[in-house]
């Protein structure tokens, strides 16, 4: 697994590359970039990378303007935002650029160890308040305003919207089978049906459609 931070902080680079180097036996650390243009000028050396944590606050170009082209030039990688913002623009604009999860930097180690586990292997990681605030997004209250119809074709049930939900936060196919008490097999079938209803085919995927960042075939 090969890891690059881009960061303008020195401390938080080299503090999160010791991090994963002592915590994650399969990470290889092989980039740390200080600017947005020095991850950039990688890329075109053609330089690989599997998971890369990227600040939103760099001080060369946008963080979400970085992620939209590092997922242009490596669709195969995982993205994740890693940073002190956590207000709804600066969340959906790292989503919309095609961010895999969102981890604040004041997360504890092992959850930021686990981020970079998870995104390694295909799901999407995010901060337990960040995750809670993405399906809110979606769900709103039942006392609060008329939820917004995306489609008005697409109908889930009650417990397909109690999958998305958790989809949305990033939890497992396990996890989500602990916390409705059904049995994997019966998750991975309501899952099934959740894509096949909303055109997609991966959780991120499926969380970008309740941002309405996409147009997947409905």
């Amino acid at each position: 697994m090969l890891v690059w931070v881009i960061d303008d902080q020195r401390e938080i680079r080299e503090g999160v590359a010791s991090l994963l180097e002592r915590r994650l036996d399969a990470a290889q650390i092989t980039g740390l970039f200080a600017q947005g243009h020095d991850a950039l000028e990688a890329l075109v050396r053609g330089e690989p990378v599997d998971v890369a944590l990227v600040d939103l606050g760099l001080p060369d170009m946008g963080g979400a303007d970085l992620i939209r082209q590092l997922r242009f030039a490596r669709r195969d990688a995982a993205i994740i935002a890693f940073t002190v913002a956590f207000d709804d623009e600066a969340l959906f604009s790292a989503l919309r650029a095609g961010a895999s999860g969102y981890i604040t930097k004041d997360a504890p180690d092992q959850d930021i160890v686990d981020a970079v586990r998870s995104a390694a292997s295909g799901a999407a990681p995010f901060s337990p308040d960040i995750g809670r605030r993405v399906a809110a997004s979606f769900w709103p209250p039942p006392r609060g305003p008329a939820p917004r119809d995306p489609d008005p074709i697409i109908v889930l049930t009650p417990r397909e919207r109690q999958i998305l939900d958790l989809i949305c936060t990033g939890a497992s196919y396990r996890d989500i089978g602990a916390a409705l008490g059904i049995t994997l097999g019966t998750v991975q079938t309501h899952i099934k049906n959740v894509y096949g209803k909303l055109g997609v085919c991966t959780k991120v995927e499926a969380m970008r459609w309740t941002l309405g960042a996409t147009s997947p075939q409905r």
